[in-house]
């Protein structure tokens, strides 16, 4: 039996900070640049990267769903669109599954496949498990918010926020979490106000506890709350025990049972700083048509002022990326009216320090996003997105500002032809540029890499019998590379 603890009376918070409205100001926001683009077939899904699959480091999958097949392809050292993945069928999700090295792979359709080989090309064992038991649209997996959450010492997969009439549910890890459906473990609502009831985030705090924020209204209640609560999670005699204890509230000023005073939220968990930032549009006042975004400090359970509101926000489809873009503070992405994207920290939300659209290659919507390893050398890992418009795509963007903007096309700028004639490499160029040669082993290791080539338009013709004659009797690939050009082949030693 479930045991709900809920606390009677309201906690009102007084403080003395001063809040005040301020425009969004992108005086300091630079723009993602694009790297290069290809389309996929009808629309694209949510990019997906698998970081050392198989426990091989070293290597990284980029991985596009689409109705067409999708697109995937190796991305370290650098992206390479023409060596494509082979034997994942769909886009994967890392969880340990037995307790065993490497980790398994959840695939989009639910099924676990495990590793039968840990050398490149990698071989998987397929449908060890199915356990796609949440069903319905429901089946998002929050990468931000997934951690231990049954307290096993396996990492577990936060799917569902918000959906299917309840909190989540989880995917649970590791080897005592059994098999199939028995691996869910559903968080349900709690109880209270009946009507239009939403859940709008559900994540582990900074401070080591499970929170939940919901929008909550009676049925014949005017004005709606937004309340927040600590989730406790634990076994009592063999049997999930869900306990939700009312931490704080806010209260919306509503006109009418259809009037909606609290807009979109989201919350980024700063792990450094040990602190949680919560972000939430809301009216200030009955009547107001003003919608700001405002930064909380909800780190103790708690709606405490940082005396930040912006305006100027269209605050949908945010996207917590978190450490994952090579910054020292933890960043999250929305959209500002009119601009696109923006990227701010999360405890600066009123400038942001980068800007992103389309920029013609990709049309919207756009699904989703992703940070993969660094593609220029800046040291900073950069950006992929999809479009989910009929004719959809994927594209790479960098804020890297060395990096020379090129013509953002699948063809125009790669080399015309890229060939070996025994010891030597022929490359037909398209203009004057400096090329770096990797010759990469059947496992996937950068072996030897020349760098600083000087190609001119037309036929260049190099010489490598002296990189060629240290190298063991296999199959390699070569790679030339530019900053604008990638292109890849397969030879024999």
């Amino acid at each position: 039996m479930r045991r709900v603890i809920m606390t009677i009376s309201l906690t009102i918070i007084v403080s003395s900070v001063m809040i005040a409205q301020v425009p969004i100001d992108l005086s300091k926001a630079r723009e993602f640049q694009v790297i290069w683009k290809k389309a996929v077939s009808g629309r694209a899904g949510v990019p997906k990267v698998v970081i050392s699959p198989c426990s091989v480091n070293g290597m990284s999958m980029l991985m596009v769903g689409s109705p067409g097949g999708g697109f995937s392809c190796y991305t370290e050292p650098r992206i390479d669109t023409q060596r494509v993945v082979e034997g994942w069928g769909n886009a994967y999700i890392p969880i340990d599954y037995d307790g065993i090295p490497p980790l398994e792979y959840l695939n989009d359709n639910g099924k676990i496949d495990s590793c039968r080989s840990t050398v490149f090309p990698f071989q998987l064992e397929r449908s060890v498990d199915t356990i796609a038991c949440w069903g319905g649209q429901y089946t998002f997996i929050n990468f931000a918010f997934s951690a231990d959450v049954d307290a096993d010492g396996y990492q577990d997969l936060v799917c569902d926020i918000g959906g299917g009439g309840y909190t989540a549910q989880v995917i649970r890890g590791g080897p005592n979490a059994g098999k199939g459906c028995h691996r869910i473990l559903t968080i349900p609502k709690p109880p209270g106000r009946n009507k239009r009831n939403s859940t709008k985030a559900f994540w582990k705090s900074a401070s080591g506890v499970w929170r939940l924020l919901r929008n909550e209204r009676d049925s014949n209640a005017l004005s709606p709350w937004m309340m927040l609560y600590e989730v406790r999670i634990g076994r009592s005699f063999g049997a999930w025990r869900i306990d939700f204890v009312k931490t704080d509230s806010l209260y919306g000023d509503g006109m009418s049972l259809s009037d909606e005073p609290f807009g979109e939220a989201a919350v980024v968990v700063d792990t450094v700083a040990r602190q949680d930032w919560l972000l939430m549009q809301r009216r200030i006042r009955v009547g107001n048509t003003v919608f700001p975004l405002e930064r909380f400090d909800a780190t103790n359970g708690r709606f405490t002022p940082t005396g930040e509101q912006v305006t100027g926000v269209e605050f949908y489809e945010p996207w917590v990326a978190g450490y994952s873009l090579g910054t020292s503070q933890p960043v999250i992405a929305f959209h500002a009216s009119g601009v696109g994207r923006v990227f701010c920290y999360a405890n600066d939300i009123a400038h942001p320090f980068a800007r992103w659209n389309p920029q013609g290659a990709l049309s919207p919507p756009i699904p989703g996003m992703i940070a993969i390893n660094d593609q220029t050398g800046d040291g900073r890992p950069d950006l992929v997105a999809a479009s989910g418009s009929t004719n959809g795509g994927v594209a790479l963007y960098t804020l890297d500002s060395a990096f020379v903007t090129h013509t953002p096309s699948d063809e125009a700028t790669q080399p015309e032809t890229c060939r070996m004639e025994e010891s030597r490499l022929i490359l037909d160029a398209n203009s004057h540029e400096d090329v770096t040669i990797e010759i990469i082993s059947s496992d996937g290791r950068v072996v030897e890499t020349i760098a600083g080539l000087k190609v001119t338009p037309g036929t260049n013709r190099f010489d490598l019998s002296a990189t060629l004659h240290h190298l063991a009797r296999g199959v390699y690939v070569l790679r030339a590379r530019s900053v604008s050009m990638m292109q890849t082949l397969r030879f024999i030693r």
